[in-house]
């Protein structure tokens, strides 16, 4: 994952990814279903993570750094699933 980030709010989420497409040039679903970006909430991430894993067949991801606290919460409500 070459950009990840943990948001309280959809509001934060839609910031971030207005940015990225901007930044891509491409539309907000390429962002979102882009295999390499993980944005949201909490539940928005959970969800998108275990849709992923249910299309692609993985269950792990590389985030950066930077990211390992923020997303600790997401993983603990993740494991065992």
């Amino acid at each position: 994952v070459a950009n990840a980030a943990v948001v309280s709010g959809r509001s934060e989420a839609e910031e971030a990814v207005a940015g990225l497409t901007r930044f891509a040039g491409v539309g907000v679903d390429d962002v979102l279903g882009s295999p390499i970006v993980l944005v949201g909430t909490e539940e928005d991430l959970a969800a998108r993570l275990q849709a992923r894993r249910a299309r692609w067949g993985y269950s792990s991801v590389c985030l950066p750094q930077a990211q390992a606290v923020p997303f600790a919460p997401l993983v603990q409500a993740l494991s065992g699933t």
